[in-house]
């Protein structure tokens, strides 16, 4: 069983109200200023962070 939210929408609900608003915010700005893939807006997409919790990219040697 997968813990990843099932959509943004549904990612979002998971936070205080007034929490949730300013995202749902940031989310339409973002949403504003992306090139829209088709008539539906621009594609969303939902992706699992690295299981050790740091950037892959920012490992050092």
């Amino acid at each position: 069983m997968s813990d990843q939210p099932a959509s943004v929408d549904v990612y979002i609900a998971g936070f205080p109200p007034d929490v949730a608003e300013r995202l749902q915010q940031v989310r339409a700005a973002i949403v504003a200023q992306v090139p829209a893939r088709d008539a539906h807006g621009p594609e969303e997409r939902m992706r699992s962070r690295p299981r050790s919790g740091r950037c892959a990219r920012a490992r050092t040697p």
